[in-house]
């Protein structure tokens, strides 16, 4: 604030002050400085793609996807602002959409997993793409394979395919890093560990 009261407004100070307000988690704030250094900088791409996440994180979509595409115009390269616009096209069911974004995201980050596995969720939704799904998360795990997340949504996706097989190793990495896992998981673990056991049980009759 200092350098601004002395040398007038500027985009590095706005961009500063965002960023402390941001960490603060006062976000209505953080926007307002963005907002001012676009209004001193129009072509800045990072303060449009700051203002589209911090919305997004408003659960403001509708907003955030006008300042997501024009970070997107003024620089491709950022992989956040696909990442974001992706998050919203899938809360409004286009997939489509949301898969080439997270695929536009991930050309530019190939190695960021949370993208890996946004990408993964959304073919999920896509019948016929779900071999897709499996292989992104398989790559998502592959560069986190201590992601108790990432292993819990894996291992429930298979469940729900019939793979049990497959999905309990998954589960049960869940149980190992997180030993408070959701009551959804340990369900589901049980269950199947149950169903793997019945044959056994059922042919010592």
């Amino acid at each position: 604030q200092r350098a601004i009261d002395v040398t007038g407004p500027n985009v590095t100070a706005e961009e500063q002050l965002a960023l402390y307000e941001y960490e603060r988690l006062n976000l209505p704030a953080a926007i307002v400085h963005y907002q001012e250094a676009l209004a001193i900088d129009p072509t800045d791409a990072a303060a449009e793609a700051q203002i589209g996440s911090a919305l997004v994180s408003l659960e403001s979509c509708a907003a955030a996807m006008p300042h997501l595409e024009a970070a997107i115009r003024l620089n491709p390269k950022l992989s956040a602002a696909y990442g974001n616009l992706g998050r919203c096209l899938r809360q409004q069911m286009d997939y489509a959409g949301a898969v080439r974004n997270f695929e536009a995201a991930i050309r530019v980050s190939p190695d960021f997993a949370e993208l890996r596995e946004d990408l993964a969720l959304t073919l999920s939704k896509i019948p016929d793409r779900m071999s897709e799904a499996i292989d992104q998360f398989d790559t998502a795990l592959r560069l986190q394979p201590q992601n108790a997340r990432l292993h819990g949504e894996f291992g429930m996706l298979l469940a729900s395919l019939g793979r049990r097989d497959e999905a309990i190793p998954h589960l049960e990495m869940v149980v190992d890093l997180e030993p408070l896992a959701s009551p959804e998981i340990l369900s589901t673990l049980n269950k199947l560990r149950a169903e793997q056991h019945r044959p056994e049980a059922d042919s010592g009759r």
